[in-house]
């Protein structure tokens, strides 16, 4: 259970990467260090909390939970409880 936790941050962050690297290679030169700061600001963890935030506030956590672990009382709440045990 927990690897499909970890599959899917990891692969957050790749995506995250990548969509980093692309705003990298369209961006003119004089506006480099802006954009540097930017994302000297929002690290992988940062997009990463961002995600979750607004993932488990728009509802979707239970229904991944769901699908994920099953309809059963447990499964639907875990990933919301796993987050909230990880946050603290």
């Amino acid at each position: 259970m927990l690897t499909r936790t970890s599959d899917a941050f990891s692969w957050t962050q790749c995506l995250f990467e990548n969509i980093k690297d692309g705003i990298y290679e369209r961006t003119p030169k004089p506006s480099l260090p802006i954009v540097d700061a930017l994302f000297s600001e929002m690290t992988v963890l940062g997009f990463l909390s961002m995600v979750t935030f607004v993932v488990s506030s728009a509802g979707f956590i239970n229904d991944l939970s769901v699908r994920i672990y099953g309809p059963s009382a447990e499964g639907e709440e875990f990933l919301k409880e796993l987050f909230e045990r990880v946050s603290d």
